[in-house]
């Protein structure tokens, strides 16, 4: 099916404008149009967040058997190609009318042309054949793939050498009950071993659903609460898990104590967050909603897997017919005949990505907690939009897919999958963990005060496994001072608030944890025999944790305390100073600058800009105070592409100070 807008394309002109804004081809993407999926997704790959901003013009070209939409950043190609037989239908010309006017009206609706191909029948994501076909795609994982069975005991150093068999949550759902009743257990009343699934959802802005608290836990344990009580998304998750003979099931609202005992729960899943998603044995996503009221399975068009078909008026078709006679190979075995009235023709993507665009850019993916989720779990049962899509460590599957066969190419890099430090150089480690960063700062918290470090937790504590490194609020102690040089992405970036540096209970300023909004962790995306030196002496690192037995978890503050040159912007040339803001700065105080690291004898690109062929440059931090006994707290990056005042503090010819970094 096709938008108002992507039909009426091949109704003339060859050239004209798409959508006039990105916001319209999302909102034709959510209706179904088929060509609008496939460009919301290259927008997301070009700009994570261009919904917010200005946006620019779409347009389409046609060209033989291929439609070009681009803009100066991004293009698409869509192929069409002519089918047998004809469509003599009168009411498609009804459905033209009617396009022509949404084009005006409404340019993102999708309307059903009427043209049917060939495809199996479907209508919602959670009837009997869908739901068949994710068993046999589960059953398939457990017999034939031995990576996902080997996932957890790869785990196993990270979960405190816990296998999944001989541990289970504090509390688990037992699916297995039909009285319609919550039945929750709890393992110091009840030892199992068997497997058991998790939940991955969306809470929503005003998440009023029902979740366990100290008042009605005992009721839930008694199975005494209704299942009607509980929002309809876990309901269906508690069906799949049934479906596919999986007796408990993990929610993390119903399975952690909400309320009532200070925060005490809450804190023990926190440091058992890797163990509960390494240990089970399948994920189930509800990508496409926005809060668990709306369910898990969706509602799609039965002729969603079919192939999408036009029929444009007969005008435009002899138009198209004639470039092609014009411009096509003469090796064409394709036959037109003079009457091309009422032909239909067959829409495909050129390089489509199919199974990637259903599940990266999901209102699901934009949440923070779900990267670890998605990451720590060997396999995982996404259901879109559209249709049911599989993901485990052997590959990607899903409706639709040519003979359902797996795509060679997985979605994500999953923590073992790729990353396995006793085979990489520490370069390499660094790099892995500032991609995660990197992505994980783009995603959305509900409460990233309280959240921030917490919801990635469980990937640091897998990564560090075999590293066994300080972990230090999202930074690794090994990786000092380079990983203190992160930058703030501009776009749509929501900062500390001036004072927050001041609050009791914070993170510090020179963690990118502090920031809610994209950052960039990559000190030097790429540089080639470059001589890196540090220019501080870290005398100490100071964490103090909400939790003083979870150094991956929340903390109330920390300071650096190294000796290095305290200057200001005054001490560089100013031809060569360049500096970047985290936007938390104030005007009206002196900005200090600290050289952090020395970069010579090679080629690089700047954290701050591109700067290839540079012999050399220093990097630091741009900081400010309060009052220098309490500490200096960051404010942005400086680079400088001289090296005179780098040298002279190596040579140490320059004055050295104790800074407290805060």
């Amino acid at each position: 099916m096709l938008c108002a807008v992507c039909m009426s394309m091949f109704l003339g002109p060859w050239r004209g404008n798409h959508h006039k804004t990105v916001k319209n081809v999302e909102n034709a993407a959510n209706n179904g149009c088929y060509i609008c999926l496939y460009l919301l997704f290259e927008f997301h790959e070009k700009n994570p967040v261009f919904v917010e901003g200005p946006s620019d013009q779409i347009i389409y070209e046609f060209d033989p058997w291929i439609v070009h939409i681009y803009t100066p950043l991004l293009s698409l190609e869509v192929r069409y190609e002519l089918l047998r037989g004809r469509y003599a239908d009168t009411s498609y010309w009804q459905y033209i009318e009617n396009v022509n006017q949404d084009r005006l009206k409404d340019p993102s609706k999708v309307r059903d042309n009427g043209l049917v191909g060939s495809g199996t029948t479907v209508s919602n994501t959670g009837d009997s054949i869908a739901l068949e076909y994710a068993k046999a795609l589960w059953q398939n994982c457990l017999k034939d793939h031995n990576e996902c069975r080997e996932m957890s005991s790869c785990l196993s150093p990270a979960q405190g050498g816990v296998s999944e068999q001989s541990w289970q949550p504090k509390r688990l759902i037992d699916c297995s009950f039909l009285d319609g009743q919550l039945h929750l257990i709890h393992r110091d009343s009840k030892q199992i071993h068997e497997a058991f699934a998790t939940l991955s959802y969306c809470w929503g802005i005003d998440p009023s659903f029902y979740n366990l608290t100290s008042k009605n836990e005992q009721e839930a344990l008694n199975g005494e609460t209704p299942l009607s009580n509980l929002p309809q998304t876990f309901r269906d998750a508690i069906r799949v898990c049934r479906k596919l003979h999986i007796t408990y099931l993990w929610i993390d609202s119903i399975c952690i104590l909400q309320s009532g005992d200070d925060g005490e729960d809450w804190e023990l899943h926190v440091r058992e967050m890797c163990r509960i998603y390494s240990s089970c044995i399948l994920n189930i996503a509800a990508e496409h909603t926005s809060s668990p009221s709306e369910g898990l399975f969706m509602d799609r068009h039965p002729a969603i897997f079919q192939p999408t078909v036009v029929a444009p008026s007969s005008e435009e078709v002899e138009r198209i017919m004639a470039r092609q006679s014009l411009d096509s190979d003469t090796n064409s075995n394709i036959t037109h005949t003079p009457d091309t009235r009422n032909q239909v023709y067959q829409l495909n993507i050129v390089n489509p990505r199919d199974l990637e665009k259903e599940i990266k850019y999901t209102k699901l993916s934009s949440r923070g907690w779900v990267m670890q989720e998605r990451l720590l779990s060997s396999r995982t049962l996404h259901f879109t939009q559209r249709r049911i899509v599989w993901s485990c460590y052997y590959g990607n599957s899903g409706e639709g897919s040519k003979d359902n066969e797996y795509s060679g190419e997985r979605f994500s890099s999953r923590v073992l999958d790729d990353l396995n430090p006793s085979s990489f150089e520490p370069n390499f480690a660094r790099l892995w963990w500032h991609e995660r960063i990197i992505d994980y700062s783009k995603r959305r918290l509900s409460f990233p005060e309280k959240d921030k470090l917490v919801a990635i937790a469980g990937i640091a504590r897998a990564f560090n496994c075999k590293r066994g490194d300080e972990y230090l609020a999202g930074i690794f102690r090994r990786d000092l001072p380079w990983d203190l040089l992160w930058k703030v992405r501009v776009e749509n970036c929501q900062t500390m608030t001036e004072k927050s540096h001041q609050s009791p209970d914070r993170v510090p300023s020179w963690s990118w944890a502090s920031i809610h909004g994209p950052i960039d962790s990559r000190v030097f995306p790429s540089f080639l025999n470059a001589t890196i030196e540090s220019l501080v002496h870290i005398k100490s690192i100071d964490i103090v944790l909400s939790d003083v037995s979870n150094p991956y978890g929340r903390v109330k503050g920390g300071a650096i305390v190294f000796q290095g040159f305290l200057g200001t912007k005054a001490d560089f040339k100013p031809e060569y100073y360049k500096c970047l803001f985290d936007g938390r700065h104030d005007i009206s105080k002196v900005i200090w600058s600290i050289p952090l690291i020395h970069l010579a004898d090679g080629k690089h690109k700047s954290i701050i800009g591109t700067v290839e062929g540079e012999d050399e440059s220093t990097y630091g931090l741009l900081v400010q105070t309060d009052n220098p006994v309490c500490g200096y707290y960051r404010v942005g990056i400086f680079q400088s592409k001289e090296g005179d005042l780098a040298r002279r503090i190596l040579d140490d010819k320059v004055v050295r100070q104790t800074i407290k970094l805060i």
